[in-house]
């Protein structure tokens, strides 16, 4: 159809953006996130001797796991979060003297922005009060209490805020997509 000036203006829409596929998406930040892990621990690694080398060899082995579990955050995130729980806190945290708390807020985040809200609503505060008595139990193995209120702080200074990032995405995504707008959100399922 033409657009003379008896008939109504030609409507333009302004071109979408492209979408990337969430599943791209979910390995490069797993592979981002090995990738920000990795120098350090490679230095402990060249650095390290006797039980050191073998605790280095223990928290690389947990990181490269903790990646590899975070590439299912979207389709998994409770048993995501579950999994760097136990490898990053326990393990290479607790056991091993490496703290990472990147690990940590990036499952945060997953378990705050991708099940239903409810879900999520149970799941974070829980989440946080279970990462405080891990931390909190892990005092006697480790001997120093002022270790156990730095960990304290580290860990929940980065995963409440991503946590909460996650469930202000999520709010947002729902209202976009109860208004019709199309959510930025990935269907769950």
């Amino acid at each position: 159809m033409t657009n003379d000036r008896f008939s109504a203006p030609t409507v333009r829409y302004a071109p979408t953006v492209a979408r990337i596929d969430p599943l791209l998406v979910d390995i490069g930040i797993g592979l981002t996130y090995l990738l920000t892990m990795l120098p350090g621990l490679a230095h402990s690694l060249l650095l390290a001797e006797g039980s050191q080398l073998r605790a280095a060899a223990v928290a690389l082995a947990a990181t490269f796991a903790a990646a590899c579990a975070l590439m299912f955050r979207r389709r998994t995130p409770i048993a995501t979060l579950c999994v760097c729980v136990i490898l990053l806190l326990v393990v290479k945290t607790l056991m091993y003297d490496f703290p990472d708390p990147l690990g940590l807020a990036i499952a945060g985040y997953a378990v705050a922005a991708h099940p239903t809200r409810r879900t999520a609503f149970i799941t974070v505060p829980s989440s946080v009060i279970v990462i405080a008595l891990i931390i909190v139990a892990g005092a006697p193995s480790t001997g120093d209490t002022r270790f156990v209120g730095e960990l304290l702080i580290l860990n929940l200074v980065v995963f409440a805020p991503a946590c909460l990032l996650g469930l202000l995405i999520s709010a947002l995504s729902r209202r976009r997509q109860s208004a019709g707008l199309g959510g930025i959100r990935p269907s769950v399922g």
